[in-house]
């Protein structure tokens, strides 16, 4: 006896929402759910309705759960993030699936965060420091050291970049917003180096986590930046100067406050290397990498530093940044054949890598609900998305009082 195929009674006006909201063509998804384009126009146009295993396999493409196919109509989505990789009089670029993903993503470990605060009876922290377009980077570069609570005495003594990347992180978190990293290795930084996502409460910074800690670190900034003149958006960082006239001013301004909040201008201009430089473009290679390692950036933060304070002509600049771009992707190819070699080395245990995705400030608050008997064992394993026997290292590394790369 045949039996009968069990159709799934589901919206087929929330099926498309569903695919289109993931940014998949109705192509790619008919071949990863391995049926034909025309069976999934069906379904989408209400002609047919899939089957509760075939409905499964759309979950699992779409990363949605199964429940939300069957809401009256499709849910309201967020705003979508303004986008400053337009180029002028040009569309906005597509996003990727895997982009489209995590800032969903973001959004979802946000309204976690709130929900946690709720039920533990506290009030999400606020953050009051507002800047404009019009303020003086230079100027407001101090008030962000100051409501950091970094000094620069501070900065210097860290030893490395990967500890300057966690401390950056961790003291930004620790002034009410959320920190996160990305999780897809598919998210090239071609394509976005950052996000931010502005809000009063809460505000959000994601990272791409395939970059170098220098970069990670001036990321940061640059969506803080965003954040505080409240203009969110997705972010690659290539020269500003190619960018449409409004994604060109805020972008320059971003980039000249990160660079001032990391390489501070007193401490700068008093640097022996710098001052030895009377003239123009007499900085030697030498010192640019030395002032690089004091302060825990790249190589090429301290050009911009520099061109901005005319000790490089706009010519220099580029010669180097050429330089130093090549090197950087020469690194980066280093990297990727050491991880397809499978050194040991390369990837961090699981624990590690779910607390740098989350971010320290969002898995204490999972785990000060667990402990308060606001949310349950399987909670815990859902909103930190791991199995419960990683959960005594993350408590272990937790209580140790540091943040992840």
């Amino acid at each position: 006896m045949v039996r009968k195929k069990v159709e799934a009674l589901v919206n087929p006006e929330v099926l498309l929402w569903a695919r289109e909201s993931a940014h998949l063509s109705i192509d790619i998804v008919a071949k990863k759910a391995n049926i034909k384009v025309e069976q999934l126009k069906s379904w989408e146009s209400g002609k047919s309705r899939p089957s509760i295993p075939q409905l499964v396999k759309l979950g699992e493409i779409y990363k949605r759960p199964i429940s939300i196919f069957y809401l009256p109509k499709p849910p309201k989505e967020f705003d979508a993030l303004h986008d400053y990789r337009r180029l002028p009089d040009q569309p906005v670029p597509e996003l990727s699936p895997a982009l489209a993903y995590e800032i969903r993503r973001a959004r979802e470990r946000r309204e976690i965060a709130l929900d946690l605060y709720e039920l533990l009876g506290e009030k999400p922290p606020e953050v009051s420091l507002k800047i404009t377009l019009d303020d003086d980077p230079e100027v407001v570069s101090i008030q962000i050291r100051k409501f950091l609570g970094v000094d620069i005495k501070e900065q210097i003594r860290w030893k490395n970049n990967y500890i300057a990347y966690n401390r950056w992180r961790g003291v930004i978190e620790s002034s009410g917003f959320l920190c996160f990293q990305t999780t897809d290795k598919k998210i090239k930084l071609t394509e976005m180096r950052g996000f931010s996502i502005s809000q009063r409460f809460l505000p959000v910074i994601v990272i791409n986590k395939l970059d170098f800690p220098a970069p990670k670190i001036f990321s940061l900034m640059h969506e803080l930046s965003h954040i505080l003149i409240e203009k969110e958006g997705i972010c690659e960082f290539e020269e500003p100067y190619s960018l449409a006239p409004e994604e060109q001013k805020v972008e320059i301004f971003c980039n000249h406050l990160a660079g001032a909040v990391l390489v501070p201008k007193d401490d700068l201009l008093i640097n022996e290397a710098v001052k030895r430089s009377i003239n123009i473009n007499s900085i030697k290679e030498s010192d640019i990498e030395q002032l690089a390692r004091r302060y825990k950036v790249s190589k090429e933060v301290i050009l911009r530093r520099l061109l901005y304070f005319r000790y490089i002509s706009r010519d220099f600049y580029e010669k180097y940044k050429e330089l130093y771009d090549k090197e950087a992707i020469q690194r980066a190819l280093k990297e990727d054949l050491k991880g397809m070699k499978g050194e040991k080395d390369f990837y961090p245990p699981m624990h590690i890598k779910i607390i740098g995705c989350i971010g320290r400030k969002l898995t204490n608050l999972i785990l000060s609900g667990y402990y308060q008997e606001k949310i349950t064992l399987s909670e815990v394993s859902d909103y930190l998305g791991i199995k419960l026997k990683h959960l005594p290292k993350i408590e272990a590394e937790i209580a140790k009082g540091f943040s992840f790369i």
